[in-house]
C-alpha cells in the first residue's frame, strides 16, 4: 500500500483544478435542484484557491484529490462548526423578524406572499403561500441559482421600527403610498394586495430612532427565537456616524444572542461616489465599477452571529423593484 501511494503522489495543482471544475459542472448542471449546489460550490472553490490546491496536491493521484479533499474539508466543518453550511436563517428555528424603517410594515409579512424565481429556459421555482394574492416574480440571472428553500422561515414574532410608522387604516396614507409606487401594473397590483394582507394581519410597530429603540426591541424577544434584522433601502439614508452607531449596536447584540442582519441596499454613499456596502463588508472593485456603469441597484448582504462569532457575506445583487436577481457564487 505504501509503495502504491508513493508512486501515485504529487498531482499537479492545475490537474486538480481541472478535475474539480469537471466534478462541479457534472454535479450541478443547469436545472439541477438548489440542494445540489453546495457540493458543487465546494469543488469550484477548491479549483479557484491556490493555497487549497497546494494542499490537495499532496494527496495521491489514485485517490482522486478533489473528492478526498472535499470530503476531508466537509468532515472538519461538520466536526468543528456545522452552521456555516446551512442556508441563511434556515437552521430550523422560528425567527423574530425586526424590520428597520418599516414604513407601513409590508415587509413584515414576507412569509404571506408567493414568490416565483424564473431562470433560463423558462424554468421556474415557486415558494411561499400558494393561496396568497401577493405574487412577486423575479428573473434569476445567475448560475448557480440562489439556494431557494422549499419552505419559508417560520416567523413567530414581528416588529416594525420606524421614526414615523404609517397607519394603513388611514385612507390618506394609503393614497400617498400608492403615489410612491412605480406606476407599473405589476408593482401597483402587488402594493394593493400587500396592503390588504397587512390590514388583515396587524403587527407591532415601534416609533423611534432605530439606534435608540433597537436595544429594547431586542431585549423583549424570547431567547429561543433567532433574530432577523431586515432593512430595505433604509440604511443607505443613514449618515456615516449613524451607520457606524447602528453597526456597533448590532455587534453588541450579536455577542449576546444569535442574530442575522440582512441588508438590501445600494452601495453607499448613493451615486457615482459609492464604494462601500451598508454592512461594512468589503466590496469587489468589479461591483463598484458596475454601480458606476449600470446605475443604482440593490446589494444583498448578511451579517450572521452564532454563539458570539460573526461572519459576513455579500450574497447577491438585485433590481430595485425585484425584477431580477443575481446570486453571487457561495
Amino acid at each position: 500500500m505504501i509503495t502504491r501511494m508513493s508512486s501515485a503522489f504529487a498531482t499537479e495543482p492545475a490537474v486538480i483544478a481541472q478535475q474539480a471544475e469537471m466534478v462541479a459542472t457534472a454535479w450541478s448542471p443547469p436545472g439541477s435542484p438548489p440542494s445540489w449546489q453546495l457540493t458543487a460550490a465546494q469543488f469550484a472553490t477548491l479549483g479557484d484557491d491556490a493555497e487549497m490546491l497546494a494542499i490537495a496536491a499532496t494527496i495521491p493521484t489514485d485517490r482522486l484529490p478533489p473528492l478526498l479533499f472535499a470530503a476531508a474539508a466537509t468532515f472538519l466543518v461538520l466536526e468543528l462548526e456545522p452552521r456555516p453550511l446551512a442556508p441563511a436563517i434556515a437552521d430550523g428555528r422560528e425567527i423574530a423578524l425586526v424590520d428597520i424603517g418599516t414604513g407601513a410594515g409590508l415587509a413584515l409579512h414576507l412569509d404571506r406572499y408567493r414568490y416565483v424565481f424564473r431562470g433560463a429556459g423558462g424554468q421556474a421555482t415557486t415558494v411561499g403561500d400558494p393561496r396568497s394574492p401577493v405574487l412577486i416574480e423575479t428573473e434569476v440571472r445567475s448560475m448557480p441559482a440562489p439556494p431557494i428553500a422549499a419552505t419559508l422561515p417560520r416567523i413567530a414574532d414581528r416588529t416594525g421600527v420606524d421614526i414615523e410608522p404609517l397607519d394603513l387604516g388611514d385612507a390618506g396614507v394609503r393614497a400617498w403610498l400608492a403615489a410612491c409606487i412605480p406606476q407599473e401594473i405589476g408593482a401597483v397590483t402587488r402594493f394593493h394586495d400587500a396592503v390588504e394582507v397587512a390590514i388583515d394581519n396587524p403587527v407591532r410597530a415601534v416609533r423611534g430612532d432605530a439606534c435608540a429603540v433597537l436595544p429594547d426591541v431586542l431585549s423583549a424577544i424570547p431567547d429561543e427565537l433567532l433574530v432577523c434584522l431586515l432593512d430595505t433601502y433604509v440604511h443607505v439614508f443613514f449618515d456615516a456616524d449613524k451607520l457606524h452607531e447602528f453597526r456597533a449596536l448590532v455587534d453588541t447584540a450579536g455577542a449576546e444572542r444569535d442574530l442575522d442582519w440582512v441588508s438590501i441596499d445600494p452601495l453607499v454613499p448613493m451615486g457615482m461616489s459609492a464604494t462601500r456596502s451598508v454592512l461594512g463588508i468589503p466590496v469587489p472593485d468589479a461591483l463598484i465599477e458596475r454601480n458606476h456603469r449600470e446605475g443604482v441597484f440593490c446589494v444583498i448582504g448578511r451579517l450572521s452571529y452564532r454563539r458570539g462569532e460573526r461572519s459576513a457575506a455579500l450574497l447577491g445583487a438585485a433590481h430595485p423593484g425585484a425584477a431580477w436577481l443575481e446570486w453571487f457564487a457561495p
